[in-house]
């Protein structure tokens, strides 16, 4: 018999047992905007800050509304845009970034040549 390919098992194996592997979680980053009527800004930013593990990043006197959150699954993403977009006084909720890392590379260091990001300008 003919074998193609990896088995699962060969996925899942440490390929390097002298080095422990890594346990990774998947972390969530995502941003939404949400529109409300104006009138009920106040209520919604509450009731978002109170029911979600989102952060209200702006919120606008015209009803617009920047939130931001991490979160450790999908599930959590999905659950706050529908539970968001089903208020009565929200009149749209958009996932506008999602991003998903590794938890352990959250605190990896980068470095970063600031001349190539922040070059310095002409005097």
């Amino acid at each position: 018999m003919l074998k193609m390919g990896k088995s699962q098992s060969d996925f899942s194996s440490n390929p390097n047992p002298s080095v422990a592997p890594v346990e990774t979680k998947e972390i969530h980053i995502t941003s939404f905007i949400v529109q409300v009527m104006p009138e009920h800004l106040a209520q919604t930013v509450t009731w978002i800050q109170e029911q979600s593990p989102a952060e209200i990043s702006l919120a606008q006197e015209d009803g617009k509304i920047i939130a931001t959150m991490e979160s450790e699954s999908l599930e959590t993403v999905t659950d706050f845009l529908n539970k968001v977009s089903s208020k009565q006084d929200v009149l749209n909720c958009a996932l506008v970034y999602h991003q998903i890392e590794e938890s352990h590379r959250l605190d990896e260091l980068i470095e970063v040549d600031s001349e190539e990001y922040f070059p310095s300008t002409p005097r």
